[in-house]
């Protein structure tokens, strides 16, 4: 009885019931044993039974119509995490593009229409998203966590809208110059941000009134703290507001990776640059969803070896870095992290064992052909195979580094076990052509003559 009173709604029923069943139980058993069993009784006439039974029905159809929103309301929410999980996709690509086209200028004109389509894209499906959260909140006005994401993401909509139609000045800009100007009343504030917004006025005034909503609702979202920092500027210009926000975010959400880079950004702000990056530090460490938002704010500031030493990352860490900065650095400026990134792969491999070692080593391999490694990286990529025997592609790469290295027995070998399970593989083609041109230049080669030496001909 306790636990039916006290625990969640629906296990009431469930215990209520087993409770009945144990008093009708007991009042079985007792019969027999004692011959004057009263129980107690209620006697009503029967129109307090009808108005009763009206109320507890009214009061049923209140939870049951209650309980029927909330059903249809979890799966719109359900929608809008499965769209996030696309917009995050595409946002990876478009930041990939950007990165490439900044680091080779002369496909530009090639690439400007993938750079054109990819935020449009981007935009249409988080204005998917937005529509799934604002249908879940009409349904269940007190879904704290959608409220949440509507706030973040109307904030997103603002940023990408003004991207796509190539503003100059981003919300931080807005925000500073906001705090900086004396204006003569709060209409002429709002005046002016509205003539600087334009159309994205209302995604910034939605945004604020939407985190408003979730943190009455539940005040330890840190996210909404955070738009509310973001977005403060519309009803105030103090500058300790938006200081305020981020503190309480930070003092309700720790350890949250999107309150500690908007920390971070809030500090940089303020002009605390080692507060700064003491907050993307430890953003980097504890949340690797924002891992890449890190790396693209420290893309422009420091190279790929200081930003090795900043965050001390691990392996995924240092595969993020190597990825980010070899596209706009040259290979002897990558050349330390990749060695790092090497040492890293090769001391993770040691812990772990059968398939998970195996692509490790695979990993390693390709770092050391890269560094020109090519006998190490053929003894790795051994190694690898040894722990996965089966894969398809591990024989390809050692077939490629048995060729490098003059190896034609064991390319020959890996080229047999390839055929045998894909006879008509168009990769093996070439290989096949390579080790048959390399059979030809050893058996073509004078007995005394030694690659190796500079001058034909001398001793070995």
């Amino acid at each position: 009885t306790v636990h039916a009173a006290t625990d969640f709604i629906w296990y009431v029923p469930a215990c209520s019931t087993l409770m009945m069943l144990l008093g009708a139980c007991a009042v079985k058993l007792a019969s027999s044993h004692i011959h004057a069993l009263s129980l107690p009784r209620l006697t009503i006439d029967r129109l307090s039974a009808m108005i009763a039974s009206g109320a507890a029905v009214a009061v049923l159809v209140f939870i049951g119509n209650r309980q029927l929103q909330a059903a249809k309301a979890h799966v719109l929410f359900e929608d809008s995490i499965k769209q996030s999980r696309t917009i995050e996709k595409l946002s990876r690509q478009s930041t990939s593009l950007i990165a490439k086209q900044a680091a080779a200028t002369e496909s530009k004109a090639n690439d400007s229409n993938a750079d054109n389509t990819k935020p449009q894209d981007l935009v249409k499906e988080l204005e998917s998203r937005i529509s799934s959260l604002e249908k879940t909140v009409a349904l269940q006005p007190d879904h704290s966590q959608a409220w949440n994401d509507l706030a973040f993401c109307k904030l997103e909509h603002f940023g990408l809208t003004r991207q796509i139609a190539c503003e100059t000045i981003g919300l931080t800009e807005i925000r500073q110059a906001v705090e900086q100007t004396s204006f003569k009343s709060a209409e002429a504030r709002t005046a002016w941000i509205q003539k600087v917004t334009g159309d994205s006025f209302q995604d910034l005034t939605q945004a604020m009134n939407t985190a408003l909503r979730a943190v009455k609702l539940n005040p330890f979202s840190g996210t909404a703290w955070c738009v509310l920092a973001s977005t403060s500027f519309l009803k105030t210009q103090d500058n300790g507001l938006p200081q305020a926000c981020i503190e309480q975010a930070l003092r309700v959400r720790p350890h949250e990776g999107q309150v500690l880079f908007e920390a971070a950004n809030q500090a940089e702000m303020n002009g605390d640059k080692n507060r700064a990056m003491q907050l993307r530090q430890q953003c980097f460490a504890e949340c690797p969803s924002e891992r890449g938002r890190v790396l693209n704010v420290l893309l422009p500031m420091v190279s790929g070896v200081d930003v090795c030493e900043l965050l001390q990352p691990d392996v995924a860490g240092l595969r993020s870095i190597d990825g980010l900065w070899s596209r706009s650095s040259s290979k002897e400026d990558m050349k330390p992290v990749k060695e790092q990134r090497l040492a890293k792969v090769y001391e993770a491999a040691q812990h772990v064992q059968g398939t998970t070692q195996s692509n490790l080593l695979y990993e390693a391999a390709i770092i050391e052909r890269t560094l020109g490694n090519t006998e190490n990286a053929a003894a790795t990529i051994t190694a690898a195979l040894g722990a996965n025997p089966n894969n398809y592609q591990m024989r390809l790469v050692h077939i490629d580094l048995a060729l490098a290295t003059g190896d034609t027995a064991t390319a020959k070998k890996e080229i047999d076990w390839c055929l045998l399970r894909r006879p008509d593989s168009q990769k093996l083609q070439g290989r096949i052509q390579r080790l048959k041109q390399l059979r030809i230049e050893q058996a073509s080669r004078p007995a005394t003559f030694d690659a190796a030496a500079e001058v034909p001909g001398a001793r070995r």
